[in-house]
C-alpha cells in the first residue's frame, strides 16, 4: 500500500509550488501547481500558513499553476471536474471575486471524453481561451494502488489527433470551440488579444511533433550526462494562433523556431496583456545546442513582432538561464519600459546569481551573487 500512500498524500502536501499568485481579494498570496490546492503564504516571511479552504461544492479535481486576473481583481482559473450526470471529466472555467475569495463560481463547463494535460490558459479582457490538446491523462487504479506508477506513465498521446481551442465568453459562459487542425501542445502562453470582435490572436510556444514527449526533457536519467541534454528534437516553435469567429477557422503562423531543445516561458510587458498586440516577446531557450562546450548556454531572446526576427539576446557562454520574469515600470509608457530578473547558473564558476537585464539592449544592468546554488 505504500505507493497508493505516497500517490494519495501527494495531493495533500505536495510542495513542488510552481507559482505565487494573489488571489482576488487582492492581499492573499497562495503558491499554485496543477492541482486544487492553493497554499496561503506570507509574501514578506515567505512562510506557508495552510491550504486554502474552499466555500463550495467541492469543485475542482484538478487545476492549473497558472491563472489569469481582471483589471477589477476578478481571479479567473481553469480545473478538471466530474460530471456527476455523465461520469466524465469537464473542463471548467471559474472566478473568485473580491467580496468571496475562496467561493469559486463556474462561468462555463466543457464536457470532455478525455482529461486532457492543463498546466495554463490565455485570456483577453473578453474570453478564456483554452487549448485542448491530444494529450491526455488516462490514469489505472490498478496501477496506482498496487504499482509504484510514474506519472509520466499515465500520459497517453493520440497522434493522429488534433488539438481543440475553446474560446469561453467570460461575461455568460458562451464556448466556441475551434479544431487547429493539427497536433500542437501549449504549457505556457504569451500574449492573447482581440484586435476586432471576431477575431482572438493567441501567441505561445507549441510542440508540434505528435511522436515526441518533451516531458521527457527533464527525467532523472536525461540529466545526468551530455548526451542526456542535447539531441532532443519535439518540434518547439512560438507561433500565433488567430481564431476567425465568423468561419471558425484557425490560421497557424509560425515566428521562431528551434531544431532542438525547446523554446518556452514567454515573457512581455504585462500592461498589453489582453488588450493590445504587443511588438516584443522575451523567450527562453534550453537544451538546444547539441554540443557542451565552452559555447553552451541556455539564452533568452527578444522577439520583434514587427520586423518578426529575434532581435537580441542575453545569454553568456557556460550559463544556465531560468524562467525570465518582466517587471513593467509602474510609471512608464512605452512597451520596453521595466526590468528582466532570471536567475542564473554559472557552471564554469560553479556559481548561482540573480541577474537584472534591460529589455531594449538585452545587456545586463545588475548581478547579484549567492551565497550557494540553486537547482536548474
Amino acid at each position: 500500500m505504500i505507493p497508493a500512500l505516497n500517490f494519495y498524500y501527494s495531493f495533500q502536501t505536495d510542495n513542488n509550488w510552481v507559482s505565487l499568485e494573489l488571489l482576488a481579494d487582492n492581499k492573499t498570496f497562495v503558491g499554485t501547481t496543477d492541482s486544487n490546492k492553493k497554499l496561503e503564504m506570507d509574501l514578506m516571511s515567505l512562510d506557508t500558513r495552510e491550504l486554502i479552504e474552499w466555500e463550495d461544492d467541492g469543485l475542482c479535481m484538478g487545476g492549473v499553476s497558472h491563472s489569469r486576473k481582471l483589471p477589477d481583481g476578478t481571479y479567473i482559473s481553469i480545473c478538471g471536474d466530474m460530471n456527476k450526470e455523465t461520469y466524465k471529466m469537464d473542463l471548467v472555467v471559474y472566478k473568485l471575486e473580491g467580496q468571496n475569495t475562496r467561493k469559486r463560481v463556474v462561468i462555463a463547463r466543457i464536457p470532455m471524453e478525455r482529461s486532457s494535460i492543463q498546466h495554463a490558459f490565455a485570456m483577453t479582457r473578453e474570453y478564456a481561451i483554452i487549448f485542448d490538446p491530444p494529450w491526455y491523462v488516462e490514469p489505472s487504479l490498478v496501477d496506482i494502488v498496487f504499482t509504484n506508477i510514474h506519472f509520466q506513465e499515465m500520459i497517453k498521446n493520440d497522434i493522429n489527433g488534433t488539438t481543440k481551442i475553446h474560446a469561453v465568453r467570460l461575461s455568460d459562459g458562451k464556448i466556441t470551440t475551434f479544431d487547429a487542425k493539427r497536433w500542437s501542445m501549449i504549457l505556457h502562453f504569451g500574449n492573447a488579444y482581440q484586435p476586432d470582435e471576431d477575431t482572438i490572436v493567441v501567441e505561445g510556444p507549441a510542440y508540434e511533433k505528435p511522436d515526441s514527449n518533451p516531458f521527457k526533457i527533464f527525467l532523472h536519467e536525461n540529466i545526468q550526462d551530455a548526451a542526456g541534454l542535447t539531441g532532443h528534437n519535439h518540434g518547439s516553435l512560438f507561433k500565433r494562433y488567430i481564431l476567425n469567429f465568423k468561419d471558425g477557422s484557425v490560421t497557424h503562423e509560425d515566428l521562431v523556431h528551434t531544431e532542438f531543445g525547446s523554446i518556452d516561458l514567454p515573457q512581455y510587458n504585462p500592461k498589453w496583456e489582453g488588450v493590445a498586440k504587443n511588438r516584443y516577446t522575451y523567450l527562453f531557450q534550453l537544451m538546444h545546442q547539441t554540443v557542451i562546450d565552452d559555447k553552451y548556454h541556455w539564452p533568452i531572446h527578444k522577439y520583434d513582432a514587427e520586423q518578426n526576427k529575434t532581435i537580441g539576446t542575453w545569454g553568456p557562454p557556460m550559463t544556465i538561464a531560468q524562467e525570465p520574469r518582466f517587471i513593467a515600470n509602474p510609471d512608464g509608457t512605452e512597451e520596453e519600459d521595466g526590468i528582466i530578473m532570471t536567475s542564473v547558473y554559472d557552471f564554469k564558476n560553479q556559481k548561482s546569481s540573480i541577474v537584472i537585464i534591460d529589455p531594449k539592449t538585452m545587456k545586463t544592468l545588475q548581478e547579484y551573487d549567492l551565497p550557494f546554488k540553486l537547482s536548474i
